[in-house]
């Protein structure tokens, strides 16, 4: 298939500064393969950036564009999609720490085998998550979770990758404090201090695929685990439990799942702000919906 235009927006921050280079790549192995008949490129530092970059190549008319980094900067991207009239579809070139939507899509994590779908892969509609005014692709975080990840820098993320929010959850661990929280859900209501709340929509988490694996089970549905106050065991350990089993499995957490989830906080002390896709989110409240059928991604074609 060609392409009228393609559209290749590429974090600068992304895949250790190397994304500039990976950029110049795709645009020759496009001509070369002749899959355009016309290529822009986008360089962006930030999420506006990437969101406007998006919204702004769908209104030059890319049917395709090309997303270079991680989860964040996808989830950006396609929020700019997504405001705009033009249906572009998406593929992705993941660049980022964990890359959780391109594992649950099983698109390869290395860039250059990634790119080759943009020729031999096939489309798939997939569900997104609408958070206020913002859009969800693989996970939300809030507490301490969220908190933690807040202070982990793009230096720290280069240098030491999935070790560096470790090394972050350790060293809060004896000042978190958590809020007292209200969620709504299609099946009721929770209420009570919660010290962690995770909200998924892909099986892959922090780069570990199965680590939810009812969105695979139950696609099309937030599924949310929370951990009350007080717990039994230190959230550093809990954390740690979860990187060795199933986290729905986990006797620490509740787990549900909902089409639907509203979160507010029920005390005066300061207002959360949650982390989407690792990225710095809004603040509470919150009102979740599920996005069916959503964007077009590329994937790779089933035999």
């Amino acid at each position: 298939m060609t392409y009228q235009k393609i559209g290749i927006i590429y974090n600068i921050n992304s895949g250790k500064g190397l994304a500039p280079i990976y950029a110049q790549k795709i645009a020759t192995y496009l001509e070369q393969e002749n899959l355009a008949k016309d290529i822009i490129l986008c360089q962006t530092k930030k999420g506006a950036d990437s969101r406007n970059a998006a919204k702004s190549a769908c209104a030059q008319g890319c049917d395709l564009i090309v997303a270079m980094g991680g989860d964040g900067t996808l989830g950006q991207i396609i929020t700019g999609i997504l405001a705009s009239s033009n249906e572009a579809s998406l593929a992705i070139i993941p660049l980022g720490t964990v890359n959780n939507l391109a594992r649950s899509l099983e698109i390869p994590i290395n860039p250059d085998q990634a790119m080759r779908l943009i020729g031999t892969g096939e489309k798939r509609a997939i569900d997104l998550g609408r958070v206020n005014d913002h859009y969800m692709i693989s996970s939300l975080t809030l507490g301490y979770l969220a908190q933690s990840a807040n202070r982990v820098t793009t230096q720290a993320k280069r240098k030491w990758g999935f070790l560096a929010f470790v090394f972050s959850l350790i060293r809060i661990c004896k000042t978190f404090r958590s809020s007292k929280l209200e969620l709504l859900h299609d099946h009721g209501r929770i209420q009570g201090r919660m010290r962690i709340v995770l909200i998924a929509l892909t099986d892959s988490l922090g780069g570990i695929r199965d680590f939810v694996p009812e969105a695979q089970i139950y696609p099309g549905y937030f599924h949310i685990l929370c951990l009350p106050e007080p717990s039994k065991s230190k959230s550093s350990r809990i954390f740690a439990s979860l990187r060795r089993e199933k986290a729905s499995q986990n006797p620490n957490y509740h787990y549900f799942h909902s089409k639907s989830i509203v979160i507010s906080q029920t005390d005066h002390g300061h207002r959360h702000r949650v982390r989407i896709d690792g990225d710095a989110g809004p603040r509470l409240p919150l009102r979740l919906e599920i996005v069916p059928h959503a964007l077009n991604v590329l994937i790779p074609r089933k035999d």
